[in-house]
């Protein structure tokens, strides 16, 4: 027992003598090691497999395919995308292996029609050998290459600032040519330049891009088209605006030397104010607007005119029609006649009807034309009081009194009051 502990102990010193001792040459030994490794590597330099995404890649041959009016239709960045390809390169520049390295391209050469096609991709590395790509070929739609010309207009798509006014817009150009594939350009039917005033305050002349649209009005996305579509120069007169009232009256020749016993009843003008526009020194000196003259000498008729506006000098209308409506009423020359305590007569009664009133006279105030009302005497005149139909014992307390002229022309062209307008009737 004792012989075997003893043989274990020295075991265990040799292990350990030889794990501590040496340790110096043992560490120069690995370190060679590792020199003489890498000193292989580097001489060899052998080759290692790499994956490189996101290649770059172009169509070759474009610009033969285009004189031959044949155009790629669709998105070409998204037809390019996600292309990786499998690099057989040097150990030394496997690190340095970058996306940039590795290029594709996919021949357009040998199309002549329009068409799709299943096109092959074909990459080069500057760094190595390409062992394969994915994917390995791209589906590509060639459509026929067209021109069109389409007409442009213009939208207003927000509103001036209040206070201010703007002329209608003009365009450089009413037309433009768009080309590109043949289904894409045959969607667009007209360009429209979008005009925002929201903060025009001042006149101006800016190119402006043009949208294109389709016959329901959706735009269509510029990108379908071949070349860059040409802008359109707006040019546009902003200024500051003010409303004034239309003064006629000024205008009006001869108010006071209408036909004998005629006068001027009312005039009305329509629209009866205008809007103008111009710097803010000249609108401020203005407090209305007027109109051509009116000669009204000797008339004894109403008069219905277009009447035009006399627009001051460095100001302009905010609406082309210069022209406002004139209605002159011209009539005889009212009077006024007082009639006082009139009988009240009753109509309409039947027989055994006791008709009582609760008043037997009112006043009377006729207004009319003076030679109208020179034709009518006191006697001319009938206040009454209808009962027809009326039962017996009915009590009306604002029966309304009524008034008979001779005739019922004379009736229409005259107006009067009757006080009071009512009276309390009684049937027994």
């Amino acid at each position: 027992m004792e012989n075997k502990h003893a043989e274990s102990s020295a075991l265990q010193s040799k292990i350990k003598n030889l794990c501590t001792k040496d340790i110096a040459l043992k560490l120069i030994s690995l370190l060679f090691a590792i020199l003489v490794w890498g000193y292989v590597m580097m001489d060899e330099n052998p080759m290692r497999v790499k994956t490189v995404d996101n290649i770059a890649a172009s169509f070759e041959g474009e610009a033969d395919m285009i004189s031959r009016k044949l155009i790629i239709r669709g998105n070409r960045a998204e037809m390019l995308s996600g292309i990786s390809s499998r690099v057989n390169t040097r150990l030394t520049e496997y690190a340095d292996l970058k996306s940039g390295d590795v290029k594709a391209t996919v021949s357009l050469r040998n199309i002549t029609e329009a068409g799709v096609y299943e096109l092959p991709i074909y990459p080069t590395s500057t760094k190595g050998d390409v062992e394969s790509t994915t994917p390995n070929a791209v589906e590509v739609e060639i459509d026929d290459l067209v021109t069109k010309r389409i007409p442009i207009e213009y939208r207003i798509i927000r509103d001036l600032p209040e206070g201010y006014w703007a002329a209608e817009p003009v365009l450089s150009r009413t037309e433009v040519d768009v080309q590109g594939p043949a289904q894409d350009i045959s969607r667009i039917v007209r360009g429209m330049c979008m005009i925002d005033l929201s903060d025009r305050t001042e006149s101006y002349n800016e190119a402006m891009d043009i949208t294109l649209l389709d016959e329901n009005g959706v735009a269509v996305d510029g990108s379908v088209l071949y070349g860059q579509l040409a802008s359109v120069s707006v040019k546009q007169t902003i200024m500051h605006k003010k409303t004034l009232p239309v003064n006629v009256e000024a205008a009006l020749l001869g108010a006071d030397n209408l036909a004998n016993n005629y006068e001027i009843a009312q005039v009305q003008v329509t629209p009866m104010t205008v809007d103008v526009a111009g710097k803010v020194d000249v609108l401020d000196t203005l407090s209305e607007i007027t109109v051509e003259n009116i000669d009204l000498a000797g008339r004894s008729e109403s008069l219905l005119v277009s009447s035009k506006l006399l627009v001051p000098e460095g100001v302009t209308l905010t609406k082309e029609d210069d022209l406002v409506s004139v209605y002159v009423d011209i009539r005889e020359k009212q009077e006024q006649l007082d009639f006082a305590k009139l009988p009240i007569k009753v109509v309409g009664a039947g027989r055994g009807v006791d008709v009582r009133l609760g008043q037997e006279t009112a006043d009377l105030t006729i207004t009319g034309g003076t030679s109208l009302l020179k034709k009518i005497d006191r006697g001319d005149l009938t206040l009454y009081v209808d009962v027809t139909d009326l039962a017996k014992g009915t009590v009306i307390p604002n029966f309304r009194i009524q008034l008979k002229l001779p005739d019922e022309e004379m009736q229409s062209q005259v107006t009067y009051v009757i006080a009071p307008e009512t009276v309390t009737v009684t049937i027994r």
